[in-house]
């Protein structure tokens, strides 16, 4: 694997081959705001440091996201199996037949190890509009109740990007943005980021679906048991009842043209923070015959899954570990690897780093742990380690995020 490191004051250098796309780390000051990560509900006890962003005073973003608001609207579940709302679900730890054919060839794996980013961050160009032909949007909601798999989610709203190249009647590929209606602003950075890379033929149609979570945060919460849940059930929700209830929406609503979804898991992706973050891993993981793509900030790879499953008592931790320091967890244990691409986050000032009191809450050592055992079973992973960046940072992912989509989207041709 390629690793990357800070060149200083500014800029990354590779020491193998790289992406063909400016970094921009480093060349602008960071902000005067600096990041407020991690307030009420942004890890498993709602709590969470605040943290003050470095560089300099002129830089382009003022400050961070800051946490996830706890919505105060928990949503305990009732089911007592695995899969979370679906009893009816059966997800074996090896995941999902990924035997299915593909248009993606390798790409290669430029691009792919770690770097070193920040103190300073600058947007990158791609995030705003400039000029290219800009997109429609449409919203629903999906009421509650109306899940099959997930019957106590309160009112889901969800929005929907259909890119001006997209032909009605062709197979679209598409992203999937978790909490893309509560946080972090992906409608506007993912869309803006698409008509600009779509305009110039960097990448294809690709439509982006932002879907809000089912309530609440962390454990006990609906939020929580669609995310942090170590199973398959969550891409299942979305294959089988969000993707086709936005090809309904955008056959009846006037303001786009009708959609239909590719079927070829290399066509479909997921972007997500936090929880969001470990729920997109998570969808191509046990569904690799569904999804193939993730883009992940400050991933929730920690001890948050509720209901405990005694085969994984870590939630998202046992991905990395079974236990502290040792060579396990699911991925170290399961062959062959998956045909996925992930593109992972984590910062220097993410939650609980360093924690003693709780060891299997730290997001930078979970996010440097996740990237370790991908790479060391033959992934394609890109790790992002931001300094001075706290949990899913805004300025980071302003940043990166463009870089971000074209990595996580290398290889791929439309059927």
């Amino acid at each position: 694997m390629n690793r990357w490191f800070a060149d200083g004051a500014c800029g990354v250098v590779l020491i193998a081959a790289c992406l063909s796309f400016a970094c921009n780390a480093g060349s602008v000051g960071g902000g005067g705001g600096g990041t407020n990560g991690g307030t009420s509900g942004m890890n498993a006890r709602g709590t969470g440091g605040s943290t003050t962003g470095t560089g300099g005073s002129g830089g382009a973003i003022g400050g961070g996201s800051g946490g996830e608001p706890g919505s105060g609207m928990d949503g305990p579940p009732t089911d007592d199996h695995d899969g979370g709302g679906n009893p009816d679900a059966t997800v074996t730890e090896g995941g999902a037949d990924a035997s299915v054919e593909s248009s993606a060839t390798d790409p290669g794996t430029e691009g792919d190890g770690v770097r070193e980013i920040g103190p300073s961050y600058s947007d990158a160009t791609e995030i705003s509009a400039h000029g290219a032909p800009r997109g429609k949007t449409i919203s629903f909601t999906m009421k509650m109740g109306s899940s099959k798999i997930y019957p106590k989610a309160i009112d889901r709203a969800v929005t929907v990007f259909v890119p001006t190249q997209y032909v009605a009647g062709t197979l679209a590929p598409v992203i999937v943005a978790q909490d893309g209606t509560n946080f972090f602003d992906f409608v506007n950075l993912l869309s803006n980021t698409l008509d600009n890379f779509i305009s110039a033929k960097k990448l294809p149609p690709i439509v982006a679906v932002f879907a809000g979570n089912g309530g609440g945060d962390a454990q006990g919460s609906e939020r929580g048991l669609e995310y942090d849940t170590v199973s398959g059930v969550y891409a299942e929700w979305v294959d089988q009842e969000l993707l086709p209830r936005v090809e309904l929406e955008t056959k009846t609503q006037a303001k786009t043209q009708a959609v239909t979804f590719t079927h070829d898991p290399e066509g479909r992706g997921a972007l997500g923070g936090s929880s969001g973050g470990i729920a997109s891993f998570s969808m191509m993981w046990w569904h690799p015959d569904l999804f193939r793509r993730a883009v992940i900030y400050s991933g929730s790879f920690v001890a948050q899954e509720s209901p405990i499953n005694p085969d994984h008592p870590l939630g998202g931790w046992n991905y990395h570990e079974d236990k502290d320091n040792d060579a396990g967890g699911i991925i170290a244990k399961t062959d062959p690897i998956k045909p996925i691409r992930a593109w992972l986050e984590c910062g220097s000032q993410d939650n609980d780093v360093g924690s003693t009191q709780y060891p299997h809450y730290d997001f930078q050592f979970a996010g440097q742990h996740m990237e370790l055992k991908l790479a060391s079973k033959g992934y394609h992973v890109h790790l992002d380690h931001g300094n001075g960046a706290g949990h899913v940072d805004s300025r980071v992912v302003r940043q990166t995020l463009p870089e971000a989509i074209l990595w996580a989207w290398r290889g791929y041709a439309p059927k």
